[in-house]
């Protein structure tokens, strides 16, 4: 398997991971205790932001979404904007008030930190950040 196959197999396992966890809510249904699901229902607590906007809800998956076929196609563009949705969901984390978390999110959401930091090395500091600089046919 080639470099470049493997950068795009990561790239698509983080899109995956990270559209899974976005419809999170659908994945509780398991939840049968009582008590379980109340605590869930803390997650955002004392926010001062409302992660149930749209701008929350749509944008940074869209955001992704376009990163994501950039970075799968190299496009230079792509590396600042996957670097720029990052940026964004590590600085507002502490503005989404208390965070409480299911198993199955847990499961799903801890190799995404790793994963984004793999993915940014893998296209700003490795052979790869050749392929993303050269010119595309249609620009030539």
């Amino acid at each position: 398997m080639t470099r470049i196959r493997a950068f795009q197999i990561l790239v698509a396992l983080h899109f995956v991971l990270s559209l899974v966890l976005q419809f999170r809510p659908f994945s509780d249904w398991f939840l049968t205790d009582k008590r379980a699901v109340g605590m869930l229902e803390y997650d955002g607590y004392a926010s001062m932001l409302d992660g149930q906007s749209l701008i929350f809800s749509y944008l940074p998956p869209s955001a992704l979404l376009v990163a994501t076929i950039g970075l799968v196609l190299l496009r230079n563009w792509s590396r600042y904007l996957f670097l720029g949705v990052v940026v964004f969901g590590w600085i507002s984390a502490p503005f989404f008030g208390i965070r409480v978390a299911s198993p199955f999110d847990s499961l799903l959401g801890t190799p995404l930190g790793p994963l984004s930091g793999a993915i940014l090395a893998l296209a700003f500091m490795s052979p790869l950040v050749d392929l993303f600089l050269r010119k595309s046919p249609s620009e030539s």
